[in-house]
């Protein structure tokens, strides 16, 4: 406040000295000129410099020092001027200062330049590789005392009062997630509509919903079917190949209940398909059985570099449209994570929308697995299931 009260007075001084001067002119030498780079040659000019504040803030120039030299040979109202334009000067210096501070943190933050750091001998840049590790500044290890004083001098007794600190730490992060839990147990999808409860994956066993779940997760893939297909890539090993391939149908038959799930069987040898295919036709089990064909393809194994597949089998979704390819899972896999992985991969292409497979919604949708859980529960006959339904509703 006091500095902007200074300001006006010195604004009202350098007015009224404005009005107040006559006209006679007074030479005023040195580096002082105007914007158009004309000399300075009358104190009402000079002034008038000083008051739109041309001269304070005038840049490249020793322009403020000069002024107070040459206004310090005047009067005791130029004097005075002199004191008034010191505070200025001393505050503008105070606050560029301050502005460089702001400048370097921001610049940190937002902006931060590579910095050159020695491991074994060779120059590199930090964090540019594994090699040249450097623990980040926005971690929150970093800003953190603790972390700090471990990482950079560990020891038994440092790692123990880290181990105190996240010991608290972590019961308070129990105690918010019990907070979490009531509060949607209370609100449910009021609060949280894209993800129900928990965010449920799809489960293999068989409680109250879990059909129900599984239907809505099911029924939306189905519906994608158009745009993805389902990869099995497998490798030489016929004894990991036939294993993965009846968990493959397993899948398969998982989704014939909705609809037909566009799948193929790779193979990078035309002996380890065709071993693959006799098995099949020879053992007539079950586990074997589909009720669509098979597509089955072999593709050479400079293929499987180029779609960055390691280990073999690997189960992934082929974006047909794209024509770009994703290894959901690697090496022997469930049903159960193989339809938990297409749901990720759906969820991070924005296939599914709003709460389509939240748990809530399942939930209000239940109804007509559990009338069916008590119709085979009972054993019930077809009179009896029509009674049954016409009670119920």
């Amino acid at each position: 406040m006091m500095k902007k009260i200074n300001t006006v007075i010195i604004s009202c001084i350098l007015s009224t000295l404005l009005l107040a001067e006559d006209s006679t002119k007074e030479k005023y030498v040195g580096d002082n000129r105007d914007k158009a780079n004309n000399e300075v040659d009358s104190k009402e000019l000079f002034l008038k410099h000083i008051n739109t504040g041309w001269g304070m803030y005038y840049e490249g120039s020793d322009e403020q020092e000069q002024l107070k030299k040459e206004l310090e040979k005047g009067s005791a109202t130029d004097k005075t001027i002199v004191m008034l334009l010191s505070e200025i000067l001393d505050t503008n210096k105070e606050n560029l200062k301050t502005n460089k501070e702001i400048l370097k943190v921001l610049q940190g933050e937002f902006d931060p330049q590579p910095k050159k750091m020695v491991v074994d001998g060779k120059e590199c840049f930090e964090n540019d590789s594994a090699r040249c590790y450097k623990m980040p500044a926005f971690t929150p290890e970093a800003k953190m005392p603790i972390y700090v004083n471990f990482h950079q001098n560990p020891s038994i007794q440092t790692a123990a009062e880290v181990i105190k600190w996240e010991d608290k730490h972590f019961w308070e992060i129990r105690k918010s997630a019990h907070l979490r839990q009531q509060a949607l147990a209370q609100f449910s999808d009021e609060i949280r509509p894209y993800n129900g409860t928990n965010r449920t994956g799809y489960r293999d066993g068989r409680g109250e919903y879990e059909k129900v779940h599984e239907a809505a997760v099911l029924k939306t893939l189905l519906k994608l079917s158009s745009k993805y297909r389902y990869d099995f890539y497998f490798g030489e090993n016929d004894g990991e190949n036939l294993h993965q391939v009846t968990v493959a149908l397993k899948l398969i038959r998982t989704f014939e209940e909705y609809g037909e799930l566009p799948v193929r069987f790779v193979f990078n040898s035309n002996k380890s398909a065709s071993t693959i295919k006799e098995v099949m036709n020879t053992l007539d089990r079950k586990a074997f059985d589909a009720k669509n064909p098979i597509e089955f393809a072999v593709l050479p194994k400079a293929e499987y570099k180029k779609l960055n597949i390691k280990v073999t089998p690997s189960f992934g979704v082929l974006d047909k449209k794209k024509k770009t390819f994703q290894v959901l899972t690697a090496g022997q896999t469930t049903v159960t994570k193989m339809i938990n992985s297409i749901k990720a991969f759906m969820m991070v292409k924005d296939e599914f929308k709003d709460s389509m497979v939240s748990d809530f919604k399942v939930i209000k949708e239940s109804g007509d697995f559990m009338m069916k859980k008590v119709e085979k529960q009972f054993n019930l006959t077809d009179i009896e299931k029509a009674q049954f339904k016409k009670v119920m509703k």
